[in-house]
């Protein structure tokens, strides 16, 4: 007959947590996100609940090439974000929680951003009251932006953040984290690691590891399991605008968690959206002229053209969004 086990035996075989990661798994469980308010992309996002559809921890790729629409998608996305979830006994749709913009292309427009959240909300609000511009005030309160000149910057920003959160929003809930463009150092990365490359190949694992991406790509990975907001990737779409080549992940900035002995540093991708946008003008009897070579200073409605892909499900799905001079509507 064979002893029973051991007290040390059987606490070994007790799964431990530590408190910080009680605490976000007890946020993923308890804190849902919210939904894109965009039909088709949320039905894609979460089929079974579509208006749960943005995941926490989850890291979304908006890609596509200059004047595509990919900032205007992520204000819709930080709009949604900022917004509460309503005003009196009118729906706004939004999540009520904090969100962080890293600004590395230098292009943030506030007033911009300023004006298509309040037309936002005068859309779904008639009343013009003190009461409007508190609500207003207080969205855009929630907005934090920061703006680092380089990887290494952008890397520090990240890993500071929790400390930034704890000090200045100990009460909020970070919604989202977007950073516009995660590609905006692409150049100044690759000229230092041409710099830095030894002469011959056997060296050449330890200098893939010098890439400065992969220090932002762990401080993402950490801040999504230590907070769990949306991560939103910007990226240019480097290749030529005739490519019918579909890109899933920012490679080479990027590669898959299974494909790198750099696991640990590599920021998987959840969902990838590729946007070309399209000028819509009314023409003779009303009809609806299209035209793919937009000017960017949305003089008509734009239209914003997605197509979304997970990894794994060979399903795509595509949806629009509509951009005005003062708005941004889905359809």
């Amino acid at each position: 007959m064979s002893e029973p086990p051991s007290a040390a035996s059987l606490f070994r075989d007790i799964q431990a947590q530590s408190l910080p990661q009680l605490l976000t798994s007890v946020l993923y469980d308890t804190s849902a996100l919210g939904s894109t308010f965009i039909p088709t992309l949320d039905e894609h996002l979460n089929p079974t609940r579509p208006m749960s559809a943005c995941k926490r921890g989850d890291v979304i790729e908006v890609q596509g090439q200059a004047a595509s629409g990919k900032s205007h998608m992520l204000y819709y996305l930080l709009i949604n974000c900022v917004l509460p979830p309503s005003f009196g006994s009118v729906k706004l749709n939004g999540w009520g929680k904090a969100a962080v913009l890293l600004d590395t292309d230098l292009k943030f427009d506030v007033q911009r951003f300023g004006q298509l959240l309040r037309s936002r909300v005068q859309r779904l609000i008639t009343l013009d009251s003190a009461n409007v511009e508190d609500l207003i005030t207080t969205a855009l309160d929630r907005l934090h932006v920061f703006q680092p000149t380089s990887s290494h910057q952008l890397a520090a920003t990240v890993q500071h953040l929790p400390k930034y959160l704890a000090t200045n929003l100990p009460e909020a809930d970070l919604g989202i984290l977007a950073v516009d463009s995660i590609t905006a150092f692409y150049w100044s990365d690759r000229y230092l690691l041409e710099q830095s490359r030894p002469g011959n190949s056997s060296n050449a694992s330890s200098t893939r590891a010098k890439k400065p991406l992969n220090h932002v790509f762990a401080a993402l990975k950490y801040l999504a399991q230590s907070h769990g907001p949306l991560i939103l990737l910007s990226s240019w779409d480097l290749s030529p605008p005739s490519s019918v080549q579909t890109r899933r992940r920012l490679d080479p900035l990027v590669a898959q968690s299974n494909a790198s002995n750099l696991a640990e540093d590599v920021l998987p991708i959840s969902h990838h959206i590729n946007l070309t946008a399209s000028s819509v003008t009314t023409g003779e009897g009303g009809a609806l002229v299209i035209d793919t070579e937009i000017d960017t200073s949305l003089t008509s409605t734009t239209c914003l053209s997605g197509t979304v892909r997970t990894p794994g499900n060979p399903q795509a799905t595509k949806f629009t969004l509509h951009v005005t001079k003062t708005d941004l509507i889905a359809p």
